[in-house]
């Protein structure tokens, strides 16, 4: 079964954002569009039978989890790298609240200090790149969706509703996060990636990716035989 996999990144705010990677040349990638009325997206799944879902951190397990709530059918498989399913996973996002300023371009040259700041993997490589990758002006609305949609979206609910293969990645030094456990009792697939925090795409991209090539791979052969 020839399986699209789908990696649902996070989008800039007015802009469209291509988001699809396939396994095989003949399929198609798909489009992140951002909503006039939220800075949530859907992605609109290619033609093929089934994708394989990638979610990255917050805005990008947000699509990520959405599309397959929405579709769980097209699914094969679901990876949430880092992503928002609870409240706790706000600690980044909240600070448009607990630290709020009216300037956006000073909240967001304050943020990135603070982020900068602190000693856990990969959040001084985050930080330095947040002035060139981001818009002061959208972070507001943007942060704030992220922090409704943690606190009353039932997101962990949606996670461990789907009825695919799923898989959540971590970096070790966030070990402590309260719902893993959760997650192995309902069969969630958890991989910790060493000497990562939150952002281990940036601390450790070899091992984690490594990790979730194995997840998809055997997600497929598993799904070819039933």
């Amino acid at each position: 079964m020839a399986v699209s996999s789908i990696v649902a990144v996070p989008w800039r705010s007015g802009r469209k954002v291509t988001a699809g990677r396939a396994t095989d040349a003949a399929a198609a990638g798909t489009t992140v569009t951002p909503r006039p009325h939220s800075t949530m997206a859907i992605c609109e799944v290619t033609d093929r039978a089934q994708c394989a879902a990638t979610g990255s951190r917050r805005r990008g397990t947000f699509t990520a989890l959405l599309l397959a709530d929405r579709d769980p059918a097209r699914i094969a498989s679901f990876t949430d790298i880092e992503g928002n399913v609870a409240p706790e996973d706000c600690f980044l996002s909240r600070q448009i609240l607990t630290h709020a300023h009216d300037d956006p371009d000073e909240f967001l040259a304050r943020f990135a200090q603070r982020v900068g700041g602190s000693p856990y993997f990969g959040s001084g490589l985050y930080a330095s790149g947040l002035p060139h990758k981001v818009r002061a002006g959208a972070v507001r609305a943007i942060f704030e969706s992220m922090v409704d949609l943690s606190d009353h979206g039932k997101l962990l609910d949606r996670f461990l509703g789907l009825p695919t293969p799923r898989m959540f990645v971590y970096g070790e030094q966030n070990g402590s996060l309260s719902y893993l456990p959760a997650l192995a009792e309902a069969g969630v697939e958890l991989d910790g990636i060493s000497r990562s925090a939150h952002f281990p795409m940036y601390s450790n991209a070899p091992e984690m990716w490594a990790r979730i090539t194995d997840f998809v791979t055997r997600a497929d052969a598993a799904g070819s035989h039933r």
